[in-house]
């Protein structure tokens, strides 16, 4: 808590919202830091990061070998532990989504704003890129690997002709025009994560106001 409140004063003072002296009076509160140091709730929840990350990855695989084994309902509906974890699973993965674009612009715009502070920006560039390779590399692997052990579709009703992979079309030129959008708000939800769309929403509203002055008009 105490690191959580240091942290929240140098981010006001990075920004510029504040001069250190007014960042030195945001004092974390009292009642939150004797919790944190006298209740055993704060004290079980003050673990690692890659320690939740392993607790969560191991709970996960448990529920998920319940679920297989409780097997599905009647006509094939899933149980309910299977339904439940494929909401939570399914609303996890929105969330992940909602953040991916602002996460890449400001991770890009902070890049491009310490660019000034790098005396060898090429060297730095192949270092990235060639992490990035390695990282996604084992990525890959890891998941690859994960696949063919577990199986995880090996006791799913989806029928085989249906999940398919369909017929590609078009060239990599297509692929590669594709990725950049006609206009900022044309963009189009795809399945494809190098597009993020809220065109579809934004059609949906100027439509209504359309309606709306059309209808205000004629009166």
């Amino acid at each position: 808590m105490q690191n959580l409140w240091s942290l929240t004063r140098r981010l006001v003072v990075d920004l510029g919202r504040a001069t250190p002296a007014l960042a030195e009076r945001v004092q974390p509160p009292s009642l939150l830091l004797r919790l944190e140091g006298t209740s055993p709730v704060f004290a079980r929840l003050h673990r690692p990061f890659a320690a939740q990350v392993l607790i969560a990855l191991g709970l996960g695989i448990a529920l998920g070998l319940v679920a297989r084994q409780m097997r599905p309902v009647a006509d094939g509906t899933p149980n309910w532990l299977t339904s439940t974890l494929q909401t939570i699973g399914s609303t996890f993965v929105a969330l992940l989504r909602v953040i991916v674009v602002p996460l890449i612009v400001t991770a890009i715009i902070v890049s491009v704003a310490n660019l000034n502070q790098v005396s060898n920006a090429a060297r730095l560039a192949g270092q990235t890129l060639l992490r990035f390779a390695i990282t996604a590399l084992i990525a890959v692997s890891i998941g690859i690997g994960l696949g063919l052990l577990t199986q995880p579709g090996r006791n799913s009703s989806v029928d085989a002709a249906a999940a398919a992979v369909p017929q590609t079309t078009g060239s990599w030129w297509d692929f590669l025009l594709g990725l950049v959008p006609a206009s900022f708000l044309g963009l189009q939800t795809s399945a494809d994560a190098d597009q993020v769309c809220f065109s579809d929403d934004y059609d949906a509203a100027d439509d209504e106001i359309a309606q709306a002055l059309l209808e205000h008009v004629e009166r």
